[in-house]
């Protein structure tokens, strides 16, 4: 007889939920090696948090745009100039906002993608399944 066949190895990269998980773990079990590394999935889990836009964001929400809100009153004579850069202020922060958010979702995808690559480089699976 020949020599018996390597396993094959499928590195799985799931999403929020297992989704075929089960199935696919039940049908090829005897012939395949499942491998699943834990990829941060904010807003779930502490790694997220460790994410420098996250923190950009909470200060700007929390400090920067009440300070520039309550600032508006000491640089304007008037009320209604005191509204006018109230609303500027706050059109400024929804574009501030917009770029953190886009940050925090950009390094958390960065993130994911070097527990990926790490972990092809360390167990060089066959096949990788992802799916979110």
């Amino acid at each position: 007889q020949g020599a018996p066949r390597r396993r094959y190895r499928v590195l799985i990269l799931g999403g929020w939920s297992p989704g075929p998980l089960d199935i696919i773990y039940s049908r090829f079990n005897a012939d395949v090696d499942f491998e699943e590394p834990t990829i941060p999935m904010p807003p779930s889990g502490i790694r997220w948090c460790f994410n420098p836009f996250w923190v950009l964001l909470l200060l700007y929400s929390f400090f920067a745009l009440p300070f520039f809100m309550k600032e508006a009153e000491n640089l304007a004579d008037s009320e209604a100039l005191v509204w006018v850069l109230r609303g500027t202020a706050l059109l400024l922060s929804l574009l501030i906002l917009r770029v953190l958010v886009a940050g925090l979702v950009w390094f958390s995808i960065r993130d994911a993608l070097c527990v990926v690559h790490s972990k092809i480089q360390s167990w060089e699976p066959d096949v990788v399944v992802a799916f979110s």
